[in-house]
């Protein structure tokens, strides 16, 4: 999920792409096309409902796929727009950016193939939703060339080589040759890489207590003790004496870590913040920065699933469980999201300020506030000289790095919700039809609208502040003033005057 989304009529920024079945999808006059993040795979679903024309579904990994239908947010009523559809497979953070690098319908991955895996569900990727941040690396690859999959994008189910500029693939890729084959330079295929936030993104301890009926309180001390494996039982002396008194009524209850097995944001963020916590608050750190699986040193001690809502479905069957995952398949936002009917509980979590939270927009909200886009002045305006936080024609430089030092790793103001992160648009610029770019730029305009904005929160999502919002729909939405200059908007193949000038109207999708 994740954003501040804007109104159709306006020329504002997104925030988040959906989906659609194939089906239906195909009475549409054009169709884009995403994959990645499970994290937000309910609400993007809800979203590409109102905006675009309705599937009823998005697709999560599987042999076949599976279709999910979202919700209908009980508190908008929606118009949707007949010729337009917006698809999405959540296959998790990697596979999607893997995806978008591939850009081929003979990349299976991670549940984008039917059954037998050998007919694509989707035609192309034009687009994915991540929470793991592209590096330097990440993004020299897609330039440059070089190994993806188990290389610095990370987390996809194959190794794919992007070649050079000019270079033909010698070993190209297909439905039954995934693990060592190779894939054209994007870049010059495609345009200039994208990547900017779309959503600020608390992210949940839930748990399974039985008998427990107040939300557990957990400081930062206890939760780094729970995940380092230090703190093993729910009756611990430090847990009775943060909730006054024993959450389990005084018996013993084994606690049961429960995580990521895929490539996932969510791991992303919380090791992230880990990383940056829990120093000197354990015996020993397991996590030393954010990265996208979880560390070798500690991942036994975890029951793995596949995807947020598996996760949700483990914890649900495990007494004694704990786990991190987007706050909307817990309680109270998956009343609105329709992600399950478990009604897992949320813990409130102690931040660097002293402050008790929950993961609810307006504490994800604070946590954000204090960071600005690259080379904007207070507005989100563009200012060129104003480099401290980075390039706009830098795309990694639009996101938090998954560093430990990285600012909203460790969020010090008053009632900052701890454990936040971004779901992150990840495409590029450059289109074969004028549709395709009309898709793309009337969905993110349609995010900040006050429909997309009730979906978002009800999610527990919060939207981006509004210099975010500006600086985004000036660099990449609109086709004049300072997008006119960093020639980094979407744009149809092999027209004048854009970034994609040079390319021809056949190299995107």
């Amino acid at each position: 999920m994740m954003l501040k989304l804007y109104p159709r009529r306006l020329a504002s920024a997104c925030l988040f792409m959906g989906v659609s079945l194939l089906a239906v999808a195909a009475k549409a006059q054009n169709t884009v096309y995403g994959a990645g993040s499970s994290m937000v795979a309910q609400v993007w679903g809800q979203l590409s409902n109102c905006y675009a024309l309705p599937s009823g579904a998005y697709l999560v990994k599987g042999a076949p796929a599976a279709s999910v239908t979202p919700l209908a947010n009980p508190h908008i009523t929606c118009s949707p727009i007949a010729t337009q559809a917006i698809e999405f497979d959540a296959t998790g953070s990697g596979a999607g950016v893997n995806a978008v690098y591939a850009h081929s319908p003979a990349i299976p991955l991670l549940g984008s193939t039917d059954a037998a895996g050998a007919t694509p569900v989707y035609p192309s990727i034009q687009y994915a939703l991540s929470e793991i941040p592209l590096t330097m690396a990440s993004v020299s690859i897609y330039n440059s060339g070089g190994l993806i999959g188990g290389g610095p994008i990370g987390g996809g189910a194959t190794a794919m080589m992007v070649t050079p500029p000019g270079v033909a693939p010698t070993n190209p890729c297909t439905i039954a040759n995934v693990s060592d084959c190779q894939i054209p330079n994007p870049g010059e295929r495609y345009g200039a890489l994208v990547q900017f936030p779309v959503a600020i993104v608390p992210i949940a301890i839930t748990y399974n207590v039985p008998g427990s009926t107040n939300s557990i309180k957990l400081d930062t001390a206890a939760y780094c003790k729970i995940f380092n494996g230090q703190i093993t039982d729910w009756n611990d002396a430090a847990i009775t004496a943060l909730n006054g008194g024993s959450v389990t009524g005084g018996s013993s209850l084994p606690i049961k870590l429960v995580g990521r097995v895929d490539s996932s944001g969510a791991t992303s963020i919380f090791t992230r913040h880990l990383a940056a916590v829990c120093g000197g608050l354990v015996t020993t750190n397991n996590y030393s920065a954010g990265t996208a699986t979880l560390p070798a040193s500690i991942v036994s001690s975890f029951t793995l699933g596949n995807g947020d809502s598996r996760v949700a479905t483990v914890v649900n069957a495990t007494p004694g469980a704990i786990a991190y995952i987007s706050f909307s398949y817990v309680l109270p936002a998956v009343n609105n999201t329709g992600a399950n009917t478990y009604n897992l509980p949320t813990a409130t979590l102690q931040n660097a300020n002293g402050d008790w939270t929950l993961p609810i927009a307006q504490a994800a909200s604070i946590s954000f506030a204090s960071i600005a886009p690259p080379q904007s002045d207070a507005s989100g305006n563009y200012a060129p000289g104003a480099t401290v936080n980075g390039l706009r024609t830098n795309p990694q430089d639009w996101v938090q790095s998954s560093a430990a030092t990285a600012a909203i790793a460790k969020p010090t103001a008053a009632n900052a919700y701890p454990i936040v992160g971004t779901t992150n648009f990840v495409g590029y610029t450059c289109y074969n039809t004028q549709r395709s770019v009309n898709v793309l730029k009337g969905f993110l305009t349609f995010g900040g609208g006050s429909q997309a904005n009730t979906i978002l929160s009800d999610a527990a999502l919060a939207q981006l502040p509004s210099n975010w919002l500006n600086a985004i729909n000036n660099t990449f939405l609109l086709n004049n003033g300072d997008a006119a200059l960093l020639k980094l908007y979407f744009a149809k193949a092999g027209v004048t005057g854009t970034g994609c000038a040079s390319l021809s109207s056949g190299a995107g999708a």
